[in-house]
């Protein structure tokens, strides 16, 4: 009974030694990711004057660089923002557009 007591305590106790470890990599993992800097962009809202030979391609292509975004995804946040039902934008015009930064702004 006692050999029994003894091995139900170890093995809850490497358990939990084992979970401690498990869960205490993720978050190493975690803390090295966002120490690169790649996902510890603060996103933004602005307003853009459309310019002449725009497409929302170059919009996309200047506002999300060095992001972890892509192309599509963007442009579609954009249209889904203007309420747009096609990639046609007219300069001139204005869209509420994403733009990302290291810096946190009031």
């Amino acid at each position: 009974m006692i050999a029994l007591k003894k091995k139900i305590l170890f093995t809850s106790t490497f358990m939990i030694l084992l979970l401690i470890a498990l869960f205490a990599s993720i978050k190493l993992v975690n803390v090295d990711a966002m120490s690169d800097g790649s996902y510890a962009k603060y996103k933004y809202y602005t307003s853009y004057e459309v310019q002449p030979g725009d497409t929302l391609t170059s919009i996309a292509e200047k506002y999300i660089a060095d992001t972890q975004i892509s192309k599509s995804e963007y442009i579609e946040e954009v249209k889904k923002n203007n309420q747009l039902t096609s990639d046609k934008i007219t300069s001139g015009h204005h869209l509420i557009i994403a733009y990302y930064s290291d810096e946190y702004k009031k």
